[in-house]
């Protein structure tokens, strides 16, 4: 009798825990399960979807150049023409002192001119040392930063550059002149290579002074 009361209250309590597990499943389901509509007998249709308003973007500012004023590119060329008449009068003023004597016969009676002074070999000398044309990187430097200033990276006109890679050359051509002066004073060379030396130089300065005067126009 014992065995059976304990058979039947064992039997009770399973199927109770059964039954709480049974509903604990469906209440868990329950919470992911949509609701239906409250009237089962009408159909549910899910409203349209409306995307997000989108965020209106500012429009990207022009980068359209705006060109320099005329007064600023006639500066500048003006300022690029100024450098070249610098050289320019460099060479005048070196060709003077050359051609203001005769050559020396040779080169020992150029080294005894030179210590006279007021001689052409000792003022050529001195002009060569306080002006140092071959040399002269600072003046050209100047007159590309003063003029370069006027413009902007968009409205910076290539004649610019062109002139700075002009005028470059004109060291080495003032070096092979002072060279050639050096000899034509010791009677080592003639006048017309001494000329060809000059025009050398002169020829580097009018091509400078065509691009500077680029520069000033639109």
């Amino acid at each position: 009798m014992s065995n059976r009361t304990g058979l039947i209250v064992g039997g009770s309590l399973g199927g109770a825990l059964l039954l709480t597990i049974i509903i604990g499943v469906s209440v868990g389901g329950s919470e992911t399960t949509p609701s239906p509509p409250a009237n089962s007998g009408d159909s549910y249709t899910p409203p349209p979807y409306t995307p997000p308003a989108e965020t209106p973007t500012a429009s990207a500012p022009s980068t359209a150049a705006v060109p320099a004023s005329p007064v600023r590119r006639a500066a500048s060329s003006q300022t690029l023409l100024d450098a070249d008449q610098h050289f320019r009068t460099l060479l005048d003023q070196g060709t003077a002192i050359l051609l203001s004597e005769a050559p020396y016969p040779d080169a020992n009676a150029g080294l005894q001119a030179m210590d006279e002074p007021g001689s052409a070999a000792a003022r050529f000398s001195a002009f060569q040392v306080g002006q140092h044309p071959e040399n002269d990187e600072a003046t050209q430097i100047a007159a590309f930063t003063q003029a370069d200033a006027a413009f902007t990276a968009e409205n910076e006109p290539a004649d610019i550059s062109t002139w700075r890679d002009t005028l470059g050359q004109v060291d080495g051509a003032f070096a092979k002149w002072e060279q050639v002066a050096g000899s034509y004073q010791i009677s080592e060379v003639s006048r017309s290579d001494l000329d060809a030396a000059a025009s050398a130089v002169s020829t580097i300065l009018r091509d400078a002074d065509v691009q500077a005067r680029l520069v000033a126009k639109p």
